[in-house]
């Protein structure tokens, strides 16, 4: 009799090469940073969009100039449902300036093919060597200059260029969290809503454009039409955001109780998109 030694390693291996073939094709690459900061590591990030964790043993990153597949893991790793995982060219580099960081950061074990500041292919396959998701970027499309290339939604084309376009966060990168730039079922229009309103103290501002990226003013002005307060001014944003305001003028000044008008604008110059809203707020005194 031919026995059969099947050891923990292989089941492990088995199960996840499994779940990869089943779902696999639920993850994509998120965010690409090819021209980071001086001192700071290159990283892709890729996102499961699925409701099931997915084993990335086995799984592989190229580019355009690699000769041979740079291989993710050999031991079982997880990417969960509706999260990250980071291949990078620096793990413990990456990990120093971003300590906080709440998802996997792996290194491959086979090396980085340094990524092209003008542009590049990249290719992310399972462990049957299958394409799960691949795109040929182009500096054209954002990022650069210490900012990282964000995907607009995980279930638009990867090659699109209007599926990717430059982060507007502040921290130039959204690594292990949404994307600066989601956007999710376009808008018929713009929207502005205050809460508390009426306030004394302060208030929270939210907004929700037409566009995934707008280059964006928000004023607010007294009943007489003078502009008391520029509160975002000529700022890239994403297609939803908020801002605090103290009832202050633009002198720090406390205004008096009254009703003032928001005024926001949003410019979109690659697609002519322009969104204007208007919406009032009551600033009042608070009784004892």
């Amino acid at each position: 009799m031919v026995g059969i030694i099947i050891t923990v390693t292989t089941i492990l291996f088995l199960c996840g090469f499994c779940t990869a073939c089943c779902d696999s094709t639920a993850v994509v690459i998120n965010e690409i940073m090819y021209a980071p900061q001086r001192g700071e590591p290159e990283w892709i990030e890729i996102y499961n969009k699925s409701t099931v964790p997915i084993d990335l043993t086995g799984w592989t990153l190229e580019d355009a100039d690699s000769t041979r597949p740079r291989i993710l893991s050999l031991i079982p790793i997880l990417i969960e449902s509706n999260s990250y995982v980071c291949v990078t060219q620096d793990s413990s580099g990456l990990y120093a300036q971003n300590p906080d960081v709440s998802c996997p950061i792996i290194q491959p074990l086979n090396g980085w093919s340094k990524l092209n500041n003008g542009g590049d292919l990249i290719v992310l396959r399972d462990a049957t060597g299958t394409s799960i998701d691949a795109l040929e970027y182009d500096d054209q499309w954002g990022g650069g200059d210490g900012k990282s290339l964000e995907r607009i939604h995980p279930d638009w084309s990867s090659q699109s260029p209007r599926t990717w376009s430059t982060c507007v966060s502040v921290s130039l990168a959204t690594l292990c969290a949404p994307n600066s730039i989601y956007f999710s079922v376009p808008f018929r229009k713009a929207t502005v809503w205050v809460e508390p309103d009426p306030f004394d103290t302060k208030t929270t501002i939210s907004y929700k454009l037409t566009v995934p990226r707008a280059l964006l003013k928000l004023e607010i002005y007294d009943i007489r039409g003078r502009l008391v307060r520029r509160l975002i001014d000529q700022e890239l944003s994403g297609s939803a955001g908020s801002v605090i305001w103290n009832g202050t003028n633009g002198k720090g000044e406390k205004l008096r109780t009254g009703v003032y008008i928001l005024y926001l604008e949003a410019i979109n110059a690659e697609m002519g998109v322009l969104d204007r809203v208007k919406k009032s707020v009551v600033l009042a005194v608070k009784l004892d």
